[in-house]
Parts: C-alpha cells; sequence; structure tokens
C-alpha cells in the first residue's frame, strides 16, 4: 500500500511539475499534505485547459480505484458502466487486473470484454462534462 502512495504521489508531482512548464499562472498555496497536492494540480488544470483537466480527473479516478482496490473492495468497478455495451455488468478480474463485463449481450459483440483502470478512468474522464471558462 505504501508503494501504491508513493506512486500516486510521484505521478501527481509529474503533473505538477508538467503543468508548471506550460504557461499558467503561479497558483496560490494551498493546505498541506497529499489533499493539497491534488487541490494544486486542480487549480492549475483549470488554468490550463479542458485537456489537463480531463487528464487529471482521470489521474484521480484511477489512484482513489487502485487504493479502493488494494485494500479489496471490488465493488468501486460495479459502479461504472461498461464502456461497450453500457450496462452496469462490469467486475473485478483479480487474475488479470482488470475490469471484465459479464453482461451476456456484451459477449454478443465483438469488441472487447475487458478494460485495464487507465482505459476505464479515460472511459470516464471523456463522459464527465468539462466546465470551460467564457
Amino acid at each position: 500500500m505504501l508503494d501504491h502512495i508513493a506512486t500516486c504521489d510521484n505521478e501527481i508531482a509529474r503533473f505538477i511539475a508538467d503543468a508548471r512548464s506550460a504557461p499558467a499562472p503561479e497558483p496560490e498555496p494551498g493546505q498541506p499534505g497529499r489533499a493539497g497536492v491534488y487541490e494544486r494540480a486542480r487549480v492549475q488544470a483549470d488554468h490550463l485547459g479542458v485537456d489537463w483537466k480531463a487528464y487529471l480527473v482521470a489521474m484521480e479516478w484511477r489512484h482513489a480505484v487502485s487504493s479502493a482496490l488494494l485494500m479489496g473492495d471490488t465493488d468501486v468497478i460495479c459502479r461504472e458502466p461498461c464502456p461497450a455495451c453500457g450496462t452496469w455488468g462490469l467486475v473485478w478480474a483479480e487474475t488479470h487486473k482488470a475490469a471484465m463485463c459479464v453482461n451476456r449481450y456484451c459477449a454478443d459483440q465483438d469488441g472487447p470484454r475487458m478494460w485495464t483502470l487507465a482505459q476505464l478512468a479515460v472511459e470516464r474522464a471523456s463522459r464527465r462534462p468539462h466546465q470551460i471558462a467564457v
């Protein structure tokens, strides 16, 4: 679990470093600790635009779900619709480290039935409406 937290921290630090190199105003310092790091990333993503926001949304979701899975909570996967068929048939396949759709209609289609957390995170971020500053 500590390795997982360190990996998440390193990824969010890389996100912030990349965001700093992009043309955006420096955000004001926020709260300390891990929550502060995510908040700082959100502030920077707000200044940088939709692509950065979508990436951050996907990364945050993936961090939260992978943490839950490490603690044995596989129900977090069931709360996501299947990207292929749109039903609520996803289950976590621990042996494959991926989500699998068990819906029989999904099995009749030619597309994939298994998705990694990264793929589900991208799907989730693409479904989320983004607010564009006017």
